[in-house]
């Protein structure tokens, strides 16, 4: 009876113990955090920092729940609840820190380091026409066993992060690193990466952008839909009659410069009497040859603008041999201000010898209409449309254009609208034409019949560089 009660209790200590050794360990979250580069070669204001999504609550779910499924689909591991942690990176550090030393080990536990770098890429800036970078995730793990301090995955990952073009008439939100929820999902992919047996290398993930919905519908219904194919090099009109322009740049010629000596001599009269600072001003005007060539035919399309130097002026004061004192006024270095465009100036289009077009260019303001944004979407997608949080607004843009001027026989207008992405043409104040796209045309849309040259003259003004033309310093 005795043997029998002894097998019994080594047989139980055999499957106890094989039971033991065979258990699924516990993971222990040692660290769970997201750390961003808040100052990205400038020191940015609050308000033209980029969002950074991780801080939202509902995103440091997502991401958590993104990562707790990798691991359960590698190991079968059940990750406890662990909050992500969201801060900037030091102002004089280029990378964080990333600890690893365990405190306590524990047997059957695993215990997991996991750090997010959100290192950005400056201001965001949304291409046309190429995927832009608009950020790069740095990911370090460690996972131990806390058994025998073996280390079961240490791993570095870098996915960078593209914003794909937008659709063509579409307002970029530019602080947000693209759409919302597609930056969610991304770590779906991102964890499964992170954890999977073979090193995966660099990877790379495409975004669409996010959009301002303007639900600016054309209340005129199009004949037809013009279609181009256009980069920074030449502009391919793909309809019939089909048409190419090649763009090699603009010329630039200075032709006249105001000193305003009236109005400097009298500022530099109240420096040296009152000792109220002041500064002299000169302007340069200039020329901009924009040239379109097609075949052996070159248009011309010339701007005439202003550049504003300034230099700040000062009294100064000498004491006399004899004790008494004398000022006199110094002046330092011109500096650029801005430049501009007056709406006298004259603009024209030239083919040869012949001016096929005069106008004039005046600028609209935009910040109403950027403090007006209420709805983003994806911009394709109606399902996607949703509020707009005031703090993800753009803070800066480009202000609208309005053009008015003589081409042959008929008056025509320009007018802009979702700074700069669309551009509408009316000849004889009839809506004839809108362009869309940004900077340079991507697709028109046609509501009455024109002259092939007409189509060509406004393919042109739809691809001048406008902001270019109204730009100041400060």
């Amino acid at each position: 009876m005795c043997k029998v009660v002894i097998f019994v209790l080594r047989a139980s200590l055999f499957f106890t113990a094989l039971y033991g050794y065979g258990q699924q360990p516990v993971l222990s979250v040692q660290s769970f955090e997201y750390e961003w580069e808040k100052f990205e070669g400038t020191m940015l204001s609050s308000n033209k920092s980029r969002i950074i999504f991780a801080s939202e609550d509902s995103v440091k779910r997502s991401i958590k729940n993104a990562f707790a499924i990798a691991l359960q689909k590698r190991w079968n591991l059940e990750m406890p609840e662990a909050s992500l942690s969201v801060k900037p990176l030091g102002i004089f550090s280029n990378m964080p820190k990333f600890k690893t030393r365990l405190k306590e080990k524990k047997a059957g536990t695993w215990h997991l380091f996991l750090q997010i770098f959100d290192r950005g890429k400056g201001l965001f800036f949304s291409s046309e026409k190429e995927d832009n970078l608009v950020s790069t995730l740095v990911l370090k793990c460690r996972l131990i066993d806390g058994s025998n301090d073996s280390m079961i995955l240490d791993r570095t990952l870098t996915v960078e992060l593209y914003e794909q073009p937008a659709v063509p008439g579409q307002i970029v939100l530019s602080r947000l690193a693209g759409y919302p929820p597609n930056f969610v999902q991304a770590f779906d992919s991102i964890a499964k990466w992170l954890f999977q047996p073979e090193d995966p290398g660099q990877k790379i993930i495409r975004l669409k952008p996010a959009c301002v919905f303007t639900n600016s519908a054309s209340p005129v219904t199009p004949i037809t839909e013009l279609a181009f194919n256009s980069n920074t090099k030449s502009i391919v009109h793909l309809n019939q009659p089909s048409f190419s322009f090649k763009t090699p740049g603009p010329g630039y010629k200075r032709v006249g410069v105001k000193r305003n000596l009236g109005g400097n001599t009298l500022g530099g009269a109240i420096t040296l009497f009152t000792g109220i600072g002041g500064n002299k001003v000169r302007i340069f005007e200039y020329s901009a040859d924009f040239p379109f060539e097609e075949s052996d035919s070159v248009y011309h399309c010339i701007i005439n603008y202003a550049e504003r130097e300034s230099a700040e002026r000062t009294r100064e004061k000498t004491r006399n041999i004899d004790g008494s004192k004398s000022y006199s006024v110094s002046s330092g270095s011109y500096e650029f201000v801005g430049r501009g465009i007056d709406s006298s100036f004259v603009h024209v289009i030239t083919l040869g010898t012949d001016t096929l077009a005069t106008f004039h260019i005046s600028y609209i303001s935009a910040a109403n209409e950027r403090n007006n944004y209420e709805r983003y979407w994806d911009g394709s997608d109606s399902s996607t449309i949703a509020p707009l949080p005031k703090k993800w607004n753009n803070t800066g843009g480009e202000d609208n254009v309005e053009i008015a001027g003589q081409m042959g026989t008929n008056s025509f207008s320009m007018k802009t609208a979702a700074e700069n992405n669309v551009k509408t043409f009316y000849v004889d104040d009839h809506i004839v034409m809108t362009v869309l796209g940004k900077g340079i045309p991507a697709k028109a849309l046609l509501f009455q019949s024109l002259s092939l040259r007409q189509i060509k003259m406004f393919t042109m003004l739809a691809s001048l560089p406008y902001p270019y033309f109204n730009y100041s310093a400060y």
